[in-house]
């Protein structure tokens, strides 16, 4: 039996007349394609979104846009590779009319137009409010993403501080050797002059990441990346350098609506910002945030209550390592404002830390207590409250009430992290503004491939 042939490549065959023909309609380049359409690049803030009267004419940031959106849905992102597919890939040369920019044009598009790229969620979020697609309940994660830097380009402020005592030591000493003229001899000795001037050069060099940590506030510098830090990761152990990337999925239709993208080593502390950034971008106050335990904080749960937010979040109890009572075994009473202890004696406010805003309790009969080898390895048993407690207990206690949008939750979120860590693997550009800009292209890449599901489920849906 033969095998299957193709066409003699000689042969003349008849193509479609145009390239729409190749194109079906339900294709991804036509929502695409129909997307960019309904945006006002000018209004967003694009360059040469509109053309200059003189001089060469731009490309059209509408097709670049097209080019990068498609891009990251294909597993595309270098610029050079992007050239080179708009110049066969016959859906790229239906969605940019057969414009072929050079990679540098693309590679500078996305550098330049960070700032309006990541306003498209946004724009993505208002275009699905005109559909009604979207519920009232958001569910809030993070996860690390591994930066554009490696492990061992990472140094801490108390190695590079170290590393400096170490250098103006020597130096010191070659000060004090040259003002004692100990081992003079005539002449210039170019070795130790170069040796010195390399000393002169680190110590410089090593003052100069100290004022970048405390600029930025941090005990660590990426010495490739500067924004990205040193965090452990969760599967498979270990540390990786990178960001920690919050995302906002709406939980009837799995979408993403906000975004951020922050050094923070944990999640807590992400709530309030990532609850402000819904807000502007669904443009709506009446809304529910779920998320893990990890945003437990007082003053988040406070502000979100603030706003009238219903947030469900469960509360985080640090790790009992010794076995002693748990500061939830000890009873608050709101009316008297104190605490009472499983020995039945009551704990009384004695004052206030003005930093963290902790509030103290303590009792003095904790000598002759038979429990307190139970309770304390202290002379007396404190225990704290925060000024914004109350707000954390509520919230802990509607997520208690309401397992189930835990459970939705979960349900949620874990997908769209393995969707996006798959469209990115490692992080190309550098810095936290142009990490946020491949966040923001991978979003919209993610949420339009989700449209796409949305709409089929909806054509095979049974009426």
């Amino acid at each position: 039996m033969a095998h299957v042939r193709g066409v003699n490549r000689s042969q003349s065959s008849l193509f479609p007349e145009s390239l729409d023909d190749f194109i079906g309609p339900d294709h991804v380049v036509r929502l695409i394609d129909g997307f960019v359409s309904t945006l006002d690049l000018v209004a967003l803030g694009f360059a040469k979104a509109v053309p200059a009267k003189t001089g060469r004419p731009p490309y059209d940031p509408a097709d670049l846009l097209k080019l990068y959106i498609y891009g990251y849905m294909s597993h595309v992102r270098s610029s050079r590779r992007l050239e080179r597919e708009s110049q066969r890939n016959i859906e790229l040369l239906w969605l940019l009319h057969r414009v072929s920019p050079d990679h540098k044009t693309i590679a500078n598009f996305r550098r330049a137009n960070g700032e309006a790229i990541g306003k498209l969620t946004s724009a993505f979020v208002r275009f699905c409010r005109q559909a009604s697609l979207l519920g009232d309940l958001v569910a809030i994660d993070g996860s690390k993403f591994a930066a554009s830097n490696a492990l061992d380009r990472v140094v801490k402020r108390t190695e590079v501080a170290r590393e400096l005592e170490r250098v103006k030591a020597y130096l010191e000493a070659l000060e004090q050797a040259d003002a004692a003229e100990v081992d003079l001899v005539e002449g210039v000795d170019v070795a130790a002059a170069t040796q010195a001037l390399q000393a002169l050069k680190q110590r410089g060099e090593l003052e100069a990441l100290l004022a970048q940590m405390d600029e930025a506030g941090s005990e660590q510098l990426g010495l490739t990346d500067t924004d990205a830090r040193k965090m452990p990761v969760t599967q498979g152990g270990g540390f990786q350098v990178g960001y920690n990337v919050q995302v906002a999925v709406d939980t009837q239709t799995h979408l993403i609506v906000h975004e951020e993208v922050s050094a923070a080593v944990v999640d807590r502390g992400q709530l309030k910002p990532m609850v402000e950034g819904i807000r502007r971008t669904l443009g709506q106050e009446a809304f529910a945030v779920v998320a893990d335990a990890g945003y437990s904080k007082a003053d988040d749960a406070a502000h979100c209550e603030e706003l009238g937010i219903a947030t469900y979040v469960p509360r985080e109890h640090g790790v009992n390592r010794h076995g002693l009572f748990d500061k939830r075994v000890f009873v608050y009473e709101v009316e008297a404002d104190r605490y009472r202890c499983p020995a039945g004696e009551y704990l009384h406010y004695r004052g206030t830390n003005a930093r963290d805003r902790m509030r103290q309790y303590r009792t003095r009969r904790c000598r002759g207590c038979p429990l307190k080898a139970q309770c304390t390895t202290a002379r007396v048993r404190t225990v704290t409250r925060h000024e914004a407690e109350a707000a954390l207990e509520r919230m802990e206690r509607r997520a208690r009430e309401n397992p189930q949008i835990l459970r939705r939750r979960k349900a949620t979120v874990e997908h769209v992290f393995g969707t996006l860590k798959s469209l990115i693997p490692r992080f190309l550009m550098r810095g936290r503004a142009h990490v946020r800009t491949e966040i923001s292209l991978a979003t919209l890449a993610y949420n339009l491939k989700r449209m796409m599901t949305l709409r089929a489920a909806a054509v095979f849906s049974p009426a």
